[in-house]
């Protein structure tokens, strides 16, 4: 089974604000890989997943993509991350997915932005099941970043895309401190923390800040309504 989000040029894209475990304890599969993909692997498990979800899709002979995949990611979550960088189009450039062993989704926004930029993983849960974090910056004439975290070992991954947007151009960044904790920066400085609640019945991933946040990135920072 295959599943991905592609920007607007390609297929219709909104950022998807649901559980990332979607608390469906179910919602398990075994997905993860057994090796990680070489380079030339992954350029052709993508290009074959793209082709197969829009056969019309023209990608060059130099389509290419750069690994993402951090250590921490690869041997907590089995998963590589790799993001999209020629031989695609405007529309897919800088665009992020993450390859299981059965399938492939996108994660993210990268539209008129940089994309996915930094990656952490950490049990915020704390119910032994890690969770891939990540942050992205996109927008054409309003730039912005986000963070977001999703569980790669759902059957069908949600992302789980934070309420507090970062409208400077000092980008969200992720930096996992220990096994449950992620540190949140706007450029080179900490503002918070992630934290995961429930309101509503519903998970909710929050950037919990500091007392003291600057007040030239704080004046920034602004919470979108929940759908």
């Amino acid at each position: 089974m295959t599943h991905t989000a592609l920007p607007a040029a390609v297929f219709s894209l909104a950022i998807l604000v649901a559980a990332a475990h979607a608390d469906d304890p179910k919602n398990e599969p075994k997905t993860e890989l057994s090796k990680r993909l070489s380079a030339d692997e992954l350029r052709d498990r993508l290009r074959q997943h793209l082709r197969d979800k829009n056969p019309g899709l023209n990608l060059g002979d130099d389509f290419a993509v750069k690994e993402l995949t951090t250590d921490a990611v690869w041997d907590r979550c089995k998963v590589q991350v790799v993001k999209v960088k020629g031989g695609a189009g405007p529309a897919l450039n800088n665009y992020t997915f993450v390859v299981r062993k059965d399938d492939v989704f996108g994660i993210g926004q990268s539209f008129g932005g940089q994309g996915v930029g930094s990656l952490a993983v950490a049990d915020l849960k704390g119910d032994g099941r890690p969770l891939l974090l990540f942050s992205f910056a996109w927008g054409s004439g309003e730039h912005r970043s986000h963070v977001a975290a999703v569980d790669c070992a759902a059957k069908e991954p949600k992302e789980l895309v934070a309420p507090l947007v970062n409208y400077s151009f000092k980008d969200y960044a992720l930096k996992a401190t220990e096994a449950k904790t992620v540190e949140v920066y706007a450029g080179d400085t900490k503002i918070g923390r992630l934290t995961l609640e429930k309101k509503d019945e519903r998970t909710v991933l929050q950037v919990q800040l500091d007392e003291k946040v600057p007040e030239e990135i704080k004046t920034k920072l602004r919470e979108t309504p929940r759908k």
